[in-house]
């Protein structure tokens, strides 16, 4: 009897993962991705926000530990089910058998919990690109020169709360009620994550976005903005800064402003600086003392928690990027120069986010 129960539960969970799998195959087209964004990752992604916004903590942290012991586990029991097949030469199907169904599950629940949004269209883009070059990256430079040298924020502190708030409500009015809650929160690793060179991160499974608390809080709005545009369901990170950008435009708080242009200078700066370094130099030194003050502070931070293992933790990230269709891995973060001159040139048109 019990015999006849494990191989139709077989048969049904076999029939169950296979049919998600297919699925997830077509779920490139418009219309199946439209479905799947309005009634699975939207409805998904507000239910696991009621439920965890209130905890000031990030429970997607705790689920990365319990899956990193999972993980380790999983390998302990592979090896050892695997010397015993070996060695009885016999029992492999009792092994493979849940192991894929195990792998794949936990595929499917990452694909539709957030995975498959990297399939979404793009929020914009612009009408003309193919003169993006050295003397767009130059007056692009200056232009955010001009607006930071116009604000002159100095090193200070600003309230996390005030800024969830004011970039959750630009976001609600920017995009109405199909917003999910928005809320960023420190991890529980800030000091970790920083270590390895990571500002913020998502996680698909809690549906929270963390960031990394010993960033100077010039950088916070721009990252936070960040993060939620993930929780919105943008993948793509280029288009993610995009939108964090376009986000603290949007703001009343000239704090939020100046986060954006600071964050968006740092990736056009380094940009110009692989084309003409002289000339990179020339337009950093056109900013304010305390604009440079920001700069060599930041600088001073990334090198005060920078780790030996930084290199390969990135490394492993622009690989997993990589196989989520994003080509240019960590380098499509830098997409954010071109994006931004073309949306500022034409006039900052409307961006389609559902």
């Amino acid at each position: 009897m019990d015999r006849i129960k494990n191989k139709k539960l077989k048969i049904f969970s076999s029939i169950i993962v296979s049919t998600l799998l297919l699925l997830s195959f077509f779920i490139k087209r418009k219309t199946l991705f439209s479905i799947y964004e309005q009634n699975i990752f939207l409805p998904y992604q507000q239910f696991r926000a009621s439920l965890l916004s209130n905890i000031p903590f990030s429970i997607g942290d705790i689920i990365y530990i319990l899956f990193f012991i999972a993980l380790l586990f999983f390998i302990g029991y592979s090896i050892y089910f695997i010397k015993k097949c070996l060695k009885n030469k016999s029992g492999w199907a009792n092994f493979l058998f849940p192991s894929i169904i195990s792998i794949l599950s936990v595929y499917l629940l990452y694909f539709y919990s957030w995975g498959a949004n990297y399939n979404r269209q793009a929020i914009w883009s612009p009408t003309e690109t193919n003169s993006w070059n050295q003397k767009e990256l130059v007056s692009l430079n200056e232009f955010l020169v001009d607006k930071m040298n116009e604000i002159n924020e100095p090193v200070t502190q600003y309230n996390l709360k005030t800024i969830n708030k004011e970039l959750r409500d630009v976001y609600r009015n920017e995009f109405g009620k199909n917003v999910p809650y928005l809320e960023v929160k420190p991890s529980l690793f800030s000091n970790l994550i920083f270590n390895f060179g990571i500002q913020g991160y998502y996680n698909p499974i809690s549906g929270e976005a963390q960031f990394a608390k010993p960033l100077p809080s010039f950088m916070w709005g721009f990252v936070i903005a960040h993060e939620m545009a993930h929780q919105t369901g943008i993948a793509a990170e280029g288009e993610a800064n995009m939108m964090a950008y376009v986000i603290c435009m949007k703001s009343k708080i000239s704090h939020l402003k100046y986060s954006a242009y600071f964050n968006l200078f740092l990736y056009a700066n380094k940009e110009l600086s692989k084309k003409d370094s002289v000339l990179a130099i020339e337009k950093r030194e056109m900013l304010t003392s305390n604009n440079l003050n920001n700069l060599e502070y930041l600088k001073n931070m990334r090198l005060k928690y920078k780790s030996i293992f930084r290199g390969n933790v990135l490394d492993i990230y622009d690989w997993l990027l990589k196989i989520q269709g994003q080509e240019d891995g960590l380098d499509s973060y830098n997409e954010i120069s071109k994006l931004i001159y073309y949306w500022e040139k034409e006039g900052n048109p409307k961006i389609n986010l559902y």
